[in-house]
């Protein structure tokens, strides 16, 4: 090939014809062979090539002639292992108090009991889990909310959206995998993103209201954000998530459901339960990182 353009093409028995207009001129190939078993290849032309014409050549191997060619990859699988961890908490109260509150309210104090322990340490567990991803996240951008000369807030914030580009394309080179999802926000952050809602660039969770443990808020640009009281109040992390169950840097399943285990009552008059489970909560053991960065807002 001159210049990307064929010239000549190989007949099967060694030789190599063609012809090809370059500039107004025929070039032909003339006694042009090819060696099956070297590869060596002599061209002769009926004209000169130009000067700064690339000149190419383009070859298939005889896979069946030599098999040793054929590129073979192994395969090593190692193996991981991660470990569920406990999570128990317990509770009690009297036996005058669950008669009152039946009395009085039509109400089963051991049923209230169960689903305010499973509140608890559900909510203590995204706790831990969060916590986790914020310490292990690598990495670090940040947005200043101070004003630049000649902008106003609904031109400046607004392009944070940058910040957030350049996460998501630094994720995806890290891990091969997933690019920014989500970010967990402390309160101020979580502020600084609900107040872009009047430009439109903001979508608020309908019925929205701030509680007092993690909880989704919104959507920036596509991002989802979250609140986490417990973060630092103006940093947040971020989380690249693919879709499915194993592009993502953590593992957090439900190994042993949580229990209930109620106690006899003895001579204190005191109903005692146990609440008890296992959970997988824990980095990926390969790259789990990678899917982790932090970021910060910056005087807002």
């Amino acid at each position: 090939m001159v210049d990307m353009d064929v010239l000549g093409t190989d007949d099967g028995n060694g030789n190599l014809n063609g012809t090809l207009q370059i500039n107004g001129t025929t070039v032909s190939l003339v006694s042009s062979t090819v060696n099956y078993t070297t590869g060596a290849v002599s061209l002769q032309t009926s004209a000169a090539i130009p000067t700064g014409l690339p000149i190419e050549l383009k070859v298939d191997v005889d896979i069946e002639a030599n098999p040793s060619l054929i590129p073979k990859i192994k395969y090593d699988i190692s193996k991981f292992e991660v470990h569920p961890h406990e999570s128990v908490i317990g509770s009690q109260y009297t036996l005058q108090a669950m008669l009152s509150l039946q009395r009085s309210y039509g109400q089963n104090m051991a049923s209230l009991a169960s689903r305010h322990l499973l509140n608890l340490i559900t909510a203590n567990t995204d706790r831990v889990i969060i916590a986790d991803m914020f310490k292990g996240a690598k990495g670090k951008k940040s947005f200043d909310c101070a004003l630049p000369t000649g902008l106003s807030i609904d031109q400046h914030y607004p392009t944070v959206s940058i910040v957030l580009d350049e996460m998501d394309s630094e994720m995806i080179a890290r891990n091969k995998k997933a690019g920014l999802f989500a970010l967990v926000c402390g309160t101020k952050a979580s502020r600084f993103f609900r107040s872009m809602q009047r430009m439109g660039v903001f979508t608020l969770a309908p019925g929205y209201r701030s509680i007092p443990q993690p909880h989704f808020v919104g959507r920036f640009s596509g991002i989802e954000i979250y609140e986490d009281p417990q973060l630092p109040a103006a940093e947040a992390v971020g989380v690249a998530k693919g879709d499915d169950y194993f592009r993502t840097g953590y593992y957090s399943s439900i190994a042993v459901p949580y229990m209930p285990f109620r106690h006899s009552v003895q001579d204190d008059l005191k109903y005692k339960s146990t609440l008890y489970g296992k959970s997988f909560r824990d980095f990926a053991p390969v790259d789990g990182r990678e899917y982790f960065m932090k970021f910060e807002v910056l005087n807002f």
